[in-house]
C-alpha cells in the first residue's frame, strides 16, 4: 500500500502515545486484547523498490551469528515438553482451526485497505458481502457449539489484527474492521451470544487449547509487521515497527508462559527463512533492522527463554537449508 495516512482524510486516526481505548470485545466490534493469509498488508508510506538480483550468501541476515547460539545451548537444552492436548480439538480440528486464523487474515487485509483509501461505500459493500460468508462457514461445523467456537476464532482472530497494527502504526481505530466485527456480532440472538461468549472465552482458558490456530494467528502477524518492517525506506518508520514487534513477542511469552517462546521461535524461524529466499531482505536498512529485532529480543527476554527461542528457530532454519540442499 503506498499511501500517506495524512492523504486519507483521518480515515485512520493517530495516536500518542497508546493507540488503543478501552478493554474487551463490545457489541459494537471495539478493538480489544485477548491472551494470546492473502497478500501482506504493506506500510502505510511505503514507496516502493525494485527487486535486487542477489545470491543466496548475500540473504543470510542473522543465521549464521545465529548457529553459535544453537550450539552454546546445546548442552543444557533438554527436549521441549509435549504440548498438553487441545480440548477444543473435538470441536475443531487442527485444520479448521488453521482455515479461521488465515480467514481473519484475508478479511483484516481486505477491510484495512479499504480503510486506507477511505473508500466507505466499498468497506459496506465488503463487509455485506463478508458477514454472511463467515456466518455460513461457521454453521457448517454442524453444531451450536462448533459454530460458536468457529465464529469465536474468527472474530479473536480479527481482534488480534487490529490490536496488533494500531500497536505498530499508532492508530486508534480501523472503522473498517470495527464494521465487520460489529456485523459479526451484532446479528447474535442471546442464546447465539452467550455460546460465542463461552467459546470466546475457552479459546483463552489454556494455552494448549486451539493452539493450532494461534499459532497460524501469530506466525502470520508477526510475519506480516516484519514483511512491513523491511519494505520500509525510512528508518524511523522501520524502527517504529520494529519496536512494536519486538514488544508483542516479549509480551506473548509473558502471557503464554508454556506456549509462548514456541509463536516467538516459530516467527523467527520464518524470518530467517524468509532472509534466505525474500530479495527485500537484503536491503541494507531491512538487515539492519532484522539483526536489531534478534538483538533486542536476546536482551529483553529472560537467558532461559532466549536460549530456547534461539535454540528453536536455528534448528527449523538450518533444517530447511539442509532439505534445500538435498537432491531430489
Amino acid at each position: 500500500m503506498e499511501h500517506e495516512l495524512a492523504r486519507h482524510n483521518g480515515c485512520l486516526a493517530r495516536s500518542s502515545p497508546s493507540p488503543l481505548v478501552g478493554e474487551g470485545l463490545g457489541r459494537g466490534g471495539e478493538i480489544g486484547t485477548i491472551a494470546c493469509a492473502t497478500p501482506l498488508p504493506r506500510p502505510l508510506s511505503h514507496k516502493g523498490r525494485g527487486e535486487i538480483d542477489v545470491s543466496a550468501s548475500t540473504l543470510l541476515c542473522t543465521i549464521v551469528e545465529l548457529e553459535s547460539c544453537l550450539i552454546a545451548v546445546k548442552s543444557t537444552d533438554s527436549v521441549p515438553s509435549p504440548i498438553p492436548a487441545d480440548r477444543l480439538a473435538d470441536l475443531a480440528s487442527a485444520d479448521i482451526q488453521r482455515q479461521a486464523a488465515r480467514m481473519a487474515q484475508d478479511a483484516f487485509v481486505r477491510v484495512f485497505r479499504l480503510t486506507v483509501d477511505g473508500d466507505e461505500a466499498a468497506i459496506t459493500a465488503a463487509v455485506a458481502e463478508m458477514e454472511p460468508m463467515s456466518r455460513n462457514w461457521a454453521k457448517a461445523a454442524g453444531n451450536d457449539d462448533g459454530s460458536a467456537l468457529r465464529l469465536a476464532m474468527l472474530v479473536a482472530g480479527l481482534d488480534q489484527w487490529g490490536l496488533a497494527y494500531t500497536q505498530a502504526f499508532g492508530l486508534v481505530a480501523i472503522p473498517g474492521l470495527s464494521h465487520l466485527l460489529g456485523a459479526l456480532r451484532n446479528g447474535l440472538d442471546a442464546a447465539a451470544d452467550a455460546r460465542f461468549q463461552q467459546q470466546f472465552a475457552a479459546i483463552q482458558a489454556a494455552e494448549s487449547d486451539a493452539v493450532d490456530f494461534k499459532m497460524e494467528l501469530r506466525r502470520n502477524i508477526h510475519l506480516a509487521l516484519w514483511h512491513a518492517m523491511i519494505a520500509c525506506e525510512e528508518r524511523e518508520e522501520a524502527e517504529a515497527i520494529l519496536a512494536a514487534l519486538g514488544g508483542m513477542m516479549v509480551v506473548l511469552t509473558k502471557q503464554m508462559p508454556s506456549l509462548g517462546w514456541r509463536f516467538v521461535a516459530d516467527a523467527l524461524a520464518h524470518v530467517q527463512i524468509r532472509c534466505l529466499s525474500d530479495a527485500a531482505a537484503s536491503a541494507e536498512l531491512a538487515q539492519e533492522t532484522t539483526g536489531q529485532l534478534f538483538n533486542a529480543l536476546r536482551q529483553a527476554l529472560p537467558d532461559e527463554t532466549a536460549a530456547r527461542v534461539f535454540a528453536h528457530a536455528d534448528q527449523v532454519a538450518i533444517s530447511w537449508q539442509q532439505a534445500r540442499r538435498q537432491p531430489n
